[in-house]
């Protein structure tokens, strides 16, 4: 892995986590954000038994340095150009107050959004960013 590169590893099952991969892949015009399911071979290597098995927490790897819910998911979007850059004002509210409604979010998320039975399939076009 290239120490620039960013990998967002997520909970391959859940929908709403799909979308907001897909979203970043979708906004990432520098091409500089990588994804791994957290049930893959990449999060195995990368990731410790209990971060790939509470499937509670986006987790961001950049420069060598885990990242965990809403400080993942801020620091994800800020990788990516224009307007995403006004998740800055996140940074503004303590820690404690965004992870507090990042893990309602989450802990709900499946029966809001619902779940796949398997992880998703990268299309072609993805293949390059989506890693095991």
């Amino acid at each position: 892995m290239e120490n620039s590169q960013t990998i967002i590893f997520f909970d391959g099952l859940c929908h709403l986590c799909s979308y907001f991969v897909d979203l970043l892949i979708r906004k990432d015009s520098l091409r500089q954000l990588r994804f791994a399911p957290l049930q893959g071979s990449t999060a195995e290597k990368y990731l410790s038994l209990q971060d790939r098995t509470d499937l509670v927490s986006v987790i961001l790897l950049h420069q060598g340095k885990l990242y965990y819910q809403s400080e993942a998911v801020i620091l994800a979007l800020l990788q990516l150009q224009g307007l995403f850059q006004l998740a800055k004002i996140f940074n503004l509210l303590p820690k404690p107050v965004l992870d507090f409604f990042y893990l309602k979010i989450a802990k709900y998320r499946k029966a809001l959004f619902g779940a796949r039975l398997t992880c998703r399939i990268p299309t072609p076009q993805e293949r390059d960013f989506l890693l095991p």
